[in-house]
């Protein structure tokens, strides 16, 4: 990223008539130094320019994501300039206060860096003069990147179906991310025609259904910071999108310390209905902040999670409770599981982050 310099000096350390005058090119003399921003100033400076780009044209928002991805690869680490850039993008409503207590792992900022990680793909003209506005920008990387063939093979597809829809007039986000939907489901059909019944050595579920009716979710600690770390990285993670794809009907249950719920709400049940959220046991005291909660989550006109079932005096197992949630939901699948259960596909160990399960 340009390195950007103060343009006002110090007013105290230079003002004129406080110090005595001298003579050009006297040894005293000492050249006026311009300094630096500090990290946290050029963090303002950046999210000022952010919000500038933003609302222009297909050049500007890349330019805003380029920005964007500089800025939170120059700013890992360090948390006071982070902060400023994200309070900035705040204050000016390109960002959500929810997305600000998120930080970096704000869907829109990773929506946004996406852009500004492929800069070249995204200034194709083909691409650019087509779409307009950040999210339509984003969706076509993301369906780029899931479509199959080497990088030019993937191009030439994006700029197919790119230029049939506008042809047709339903060139949208939301058609973008019908095409994506169709060809992961493609992908997956692919894989549906391997070999069944084969045990798979990283603890993935022997036969895999194409879609879920209750999804049961008991992430630890380090599980819930590597989606907040990686969800946005689709080469390391595969989870989230999945849970998404595969839950077109169906109810999820999370369980999780109310800590990790920005995380919950924002990562893994993106797309589902506003969630309710339960204390698993009764608070021994005001802070709750380490709590396990349980959150309960539906999508879809079929899914009627029975919530009322959810009381201080049951027992500790959570798959049964899962099911007493959704007591009618077919194809039932346990992410972060710790063994297999009669009646769940189970996901356990390194199975939890392939991208084909």
């Amino acid at each position: 990223m340009t390195k950007i310099f103060a343009i006002e000096l110090d007013a105290q350390a230079h003002q004129v008539g406080d110090h005595e005058a001298q003579e050009p090119g006297s040894p005293s003399e000492t050249p006026p130094m311009v300094p630096a921003l500090s990290l946290v100033d050029q963090a303002v400076s950046d999210a000022h320019r952010v919000v500038s780009l933003l609302d222009g044209a297909s050049e500007q928002v890349i330019q805003a994501g380029e920005l964007v991805y500089g800025a939170l690869t120059m700013y890992r680490g360090e948390l006071p300039a982070l902060k400023r850039f994200i309070a900035v993008l705040v204050r000016a409503n390109v960002l959500t206060a929810r997305d600000g207590q998120l930080l970096e792992r704000s869907p829109k900022l990773q929506k946004l860096a996406k852009i500004g990680q492929y800069p070249d793909l995204a200034r194709l003209p083909e691409i650019s003069s087509r779409i307009r506005g950040y999210s339509g920008l984003h969706q076509a990387l993301v369906l780029h990147e899931s479509l199959p063939g080497d990088e030019s093979e993937r191009t030439d597809a994006l700029l197919t179906i790119l230029a049939t829809a506008e042809a047709k007039g339903v060139l949208t986000r939301q058609y973008l991310e019908q095409q994506t939907r169709r060809v992961k489901s493609e992908r997956r059909n692919r894989a549906d025609n391997r070999p069944k019944h084969i045990p798979s050595p990283d603890g993935a579920p022997e036969s895999e259904p194409s879609s879920y009716g209750l999804v049961l979710m008991t992430p630890t600690e380090d599980d819930l910071k590597r989606i907040a770390d990686t969800f946005f990285d689709e080469s390391n993670i595969g989870l989230c999108g999945q849970v998404y794809e595969r839950c077109e009907d169906a109810v999820t249950v999370v369980v999780a310390p109310l800590r990790f719920l920005p995380v919950v709400t924002s990562l893994l049940l993106q797309g589902f209905d506003e969630p309710r959220v339960f204390l698993f046991s009764e608070p021994v005291g005001p802070d709750v902040t380490d709590a396990r909660a349980i959150i309960v989550a539906a999508r879809g006109r079929d899914a009627n999670p029975l919530t009322e079932c959810i009381t201080w005096d049951g027992d500790d197992d959570v798959s049964q409770l899962a099911e007493r949630i959704a007591p009618d939901a077919r194809n039932r699948l346990h992410v972060f599981a710790d063994q297999k259960r009669e009646g769940w596909h189970a996901l356990t160990g390194n199975a939890n982050w392939r991208m084909d399960w």
